[in-house]
């Protein structure tokens, strides 16, 4: 419904400005949207993935692609939400190029159909009308025998008129519209071409792949999205006016060590507390050799993070999860006074990993990661529990778990999640 609305009008600013706080406030409020409290600017939150954003799509730049009279002249008494899509015309007009048929449908002042156009910059209405022609009048209307007419009153005026291009007229064909992006490609017109052209545009970012893929957490991802645009609020960031005039910012500490104020290169992966999270966890993507830093981890997930192999869906799924749960218990302890030790946190991590695979990935998925070579059968035999009747996808997942210390728990939270599920008497 609102994509019809928003071709045939022109949607004021004002309900626009209601629409997006109400995304905002879903976004960062969880709930109405208070000034100050989101982390990223709404254009950029507008910008695609591959760009740094969350793909939303703008609905004032989604309105203007979707308004589509770019050819008709603007009257005096035009309504207003008329005049405004008529308005349009400007940003999408340079686009819209014809190909010369019989040239009866296409402009010589005003439409886009050679690189020397619109051809009404150089002549005013007074002076085409003086010729005996008017502002209406087509390319057929200046052609003859294949070729220009130009009176020459105009080449005087106008010598750039004498380098046009003659297009190559054929009278059983009409004129047709297409679409010229950018780069000048042509291609047929679509609603999608006009968003393309217009829409506001951000730097291309290569840990996107990283961030969102199709068996993420979303909450997780999002988190890893503002870890990645650094746009956490941690201690380093806070300014005066966000922790009020009588708090003195030399003497915040990271909740998580105590040393020093927190930041993101600080709580992803350098704080005592965080390393000791991610020195346990990281064996679960054979990931042992990466150092704890962030800068390192994410060079060494991007080169596969377009990959739907074992190493690249676990490591990616694994650096979420750890980042989130480091974040959260990091708030836990500065909001809450809840604290869990790093043997907890890891706990948590790891059946969340364990039981997000076996949900989200299906049997053949599992089959492939079980023969990717990833994970190694050699910290013993499951429990007698779990080898008595077991699944495909269990036993399929189950080498995968067994690169990890813990997994005795990982076998008995997974056993419990089956038998609540299916039936494994």
């Amino acid at each position: 419904m609102h994509i019809y609305w928003a071709s045939v009008l022109a949607i004021p600013k004002g309900i626009i400005l209601d629409i997006q706080n109400l995304i905002r406030g879903f976004l960062w409020c969880n709930g109405d949207y208070k000034r100050g409290k989101a982390k990223v600017a709404w254009v950029d939150n507008c910008l695609p993935l591959s760009e740094g954003g969350l793909g939303l799509r703008s609905l004032e730049v989604f309105n203007k692609a979707l308004g589509g009279p770019y050819g008709i002249p603007i009257k005096a008494d035009v309504s207003w939400g008329w005049r405004k899509l008529l308005q349009l015309r400007d940003r999408v007009r340079p686009h819209m190029w014809f190909k010369i048929g019989n040239g009866e449908a296409t402009s010589i002042w005003f439409d886009y159909w050679c690189d020397y156009c619109p051809l009404s910059r150089f002549l005013s209405p007074r002076e085409i009308s003086n010729a005996g022609y008017d502002t209406c009048s087509k390319v057929s209307d200046l052609m003859v025998h294949n070729a220009w007419n130009w009176p020459s009153s105009w080449l005087i005026k106008a010598p750039e008129l004498g380098l046009v291009p003659t297009p190559s007229i054929q009278m059983d064909t009409s004129d047709v519209l297409q679409w010229r992006d950018s780069n000048g490609s042509i291609s047929e017109f679509s609603v999608k071409k006009v968003w393309e052209a217009i829409r506001p545009r951000g730097e291309e970012v290569d840990w996107y792949r990283m961030v969102w893929f199709s068996h993420c957490v979303p909450r997780h991802a999002f988190l890893l999205w503002l870890v990645m645009r650094n746009s956490l609020k941690t201690q380093d960031r806070l300014k005066q006016w966000d922790v009020g005039i009588n708090t003195d910012l030399n003497l915040l500490r990271c909740s998580l060590c105590d040393l020093q104020a927190d930041s993101r290169e600080h709580l992803f992966f350098e704080c005592s507390y965080s390393t000791q999270v991610w020195a346990t966890v990281r064996r679960l993507a054979s990931m042992d050799n990466v150092p704890p830093v962030l800068q390192n981890i994410v060079l060494y997930l991007q080169p596969m993070a377009h990959k739907r192999t074992a190493k690249s869906i676990i490591g990616k799924i694994l650096l979420a999860a750890a980042i989130y749960f480091i974040w959260i218990e990091r708030n836990n302890r500065l909001f809450k006074d809840i604290k869990k030790n790093p043997e907890e946190l890891c706990d948590m991590i790891m059946i969340t990993e364990l039981i997000l695979l076996m949900v989200s990935l299906s049997c053949s998925d599992l089959d492939r990661l079980e023969g990717s070579g990833v994970a190694s059968c050699s910290y013993g035999a499951p429990p007698d529990c779990v080898a008595i009747s077991m699944p495909k996808c269990l036993s399929g997942l189950h080498l995968l778990m067994y690169s990890a210390s813990y997994v005795w728990l990982a076998d008995i939270a997974a056993w419990k999640f089956f038998k609540a599920n299916w039936d494994v008497s």
